[in-house]
């Protein structure tokens, strides 16, 4: 069997891939809610996969755009004590293209999606491996994650191709993913080297763990490879995770051996704010028909938003007057007549009715106007300092990227995201006691209201 046959006639395209540990979703988190922050939702939004790794908290329930196709809870073991959970995964796919995804299988460390082959040109379906494995000093490590994993694979791998992407707190350095054949003495019909050549990984992170040797020591005996400092894009192995004790690489994308031709790039984000881990990103070839498709779906979903209307002091009678106009009374009238059972399609009926209600709002209420071009950060405490601070901070994580194993820089830069985080939570307590001291004082209900919904 050749997976290594020729695409269709239909051009290819893209599936891009995105995985991070975001170091948690939580609304406690300076950030509140990541999930509705802008700048967050920036980070992944042109995926069509979204992994996410730590998320610390079960309360997601929807993500703009996306469907949720797995997610595992994070766990506490002393869930009499307070503090955060460890852990957590959560796996988000476009909404037109989740027919193609489904979910096999789900631990508290793995979940195990599966992508079908039509949408991938190939002749079996991939299996796709979300993980997080804890450090292995972590209270919540299992030594068994790994092995079970691997034995997983090795049923898999027949009639599934294979790939894993997540935080394996694993450092492998620029050790072999494979069986160097050079050093072998192959005796005759017995094993054969891989068909193509392998190329040599590079990384910054030199350094090789036990966790980074099991892995290894999986990938060559289930003939898995390490995209990471193998791809364009990730030609040096950039540093996947910055901590106050150091940088390392630590975050992967592996794939089978068969299908390493598929993923020609793989990108490694600079430092965020939103966590010490960076953003893995890749892309797999596919029916370029179904992703376009899944942008047309989604751009008639943005132009079918309802129209909204600006709601003030007076707006009231104005829209009582409205309503009393013979033109609305007519609308009305009619709607009255209507046959409900003869018409039977209840969102007919529906729209009728919200037709008439439109029809009084653009007679009595102005129009609120649809910004095309969002801003960036609609947070009102978020001011002209933050965003100096941001992009001071934009610049130092682009120097970091660009000179990983500068310790200065690295230091420098943990120091300005630290200060960076305080600033913003400086801002946010200054605008919650402004909004207090305004709610204590308003005597217009209208006012109040307003305030309120501004803290």
């Amino acid at each position: 069997m050749n997976v290594h046959r020729h695409f269709s006639d239909r051009s290819s395209d893209r599936l891009k891939i995105s995985c991070w540990n975001v170091n948690g979703l939580s609304k406690n988190s300076v950030f509140d809610n990541k999930l509705q922050n802008s700048d967050f939702i920036r980070q992944f939004h042109d995926s069509d996969v979204s992994i996410m790794s730590e998320i610390w908290g079960s309360e997601v329930n929807e993500i703009p755009g996306f469907d949720i196709i797995a997610l595992s809870p994070p766990r506490k073991l002393n869930t009499k004590k307070s503090g955060r959970s460890s852990g957590g995964i959560l796996v988000a796919v476009k909404s037109s293209l989740t027919p193609y995804f489904s979910l096999i299988n789900q631990t508290s460390d793995y979940i195990w999606i599966k992508i079908d082959k039509t949408i991938l040109q190939l002749d079996k379906d991939i299996l796709l491996c979300s993980c997080y494995i804890p450090p292995s000093h972590s209270p919540y490590f299992n030594p068994d994650t790994l092995p079970n994993l691997e034995n997983e694979i090795n049923l898999f791998k027949k009639d599934y191709y294979i790939v894993l992407a997540g935080d394996f707190n694993a450092r492998t350095g620029v050790q072999h993913d494979f069986i160097n054949y050079d050093n072998c003495n192959l005796a005759p019909g017995g094993i054969s080297p891989p068909p193509t050549m392998i190329r040599p990984r590079k990384s910054f992170d030199t350094h090789v763990n036990d966790l980074g040797k099991q892995l290894l020591e999986m990938c060559k005996s289930l003939d898995l490879r390490i995209l990471n400092g193998r791809c364009k894009g990730d030609s040096l192995g950039q540093i996947t995770f910055y901590g106050n004790q150091g940088s390392s690489t630590v975050d992967y994308i592996i794939v089978s051996h068969e299908i390493l031709y598929l993923f020609e790039t793989l990108a490694v984000r600079q430092p965020s704010p939103f966590s010490d881990h960076c953003q893995l990103i890749t892309c797999i070839r596919v029916d370029s028909t179904l992703l376009r498709n899944n942008e047309e779906n989604f751009e008639n979903e943005l132009l079918s938003l309802p129209r909204q209307f600006k709601w003030s002091t007076d707006s009231k009678d104005s829209f009582t007057s409205a309503l009393n106009s013979d033109e609305i009374k007519q609308l009305i009238q009619d709607f009255e007549h209507l046959n409900f059972e003869h018409v039977g399609d209840i969102n007919i009926i529906v729209e009728k009715f919200a037709h008439i209600l439109e029809t009084a709002a653009k007679q009595s209420l102005k129009i609120v106007k649809q910004n095309k071009k969002s801003k960036r950060n609609s947070k009102l405490w978020f001011d002209n300092e933050c965003s100096r601070a941001r992009k001071n901070l934009n610049r130092l994580s682009h120097r970091t990227h660009k000179n990983p194993l500068d310790e200065q820089t690295r230091l420098e830069y943990l120091l300005t995201r630290s200060q960076y985080k305080q600033l913003l939570r400086t801002k946010k307590l200054q605008h919650r006691d402004n909004k207090i001291d305004e709610l204590v004082k308003t005597r217009h209900l209208l006012n109040f209201w307003t305030t309120l919904t501004s803290l």
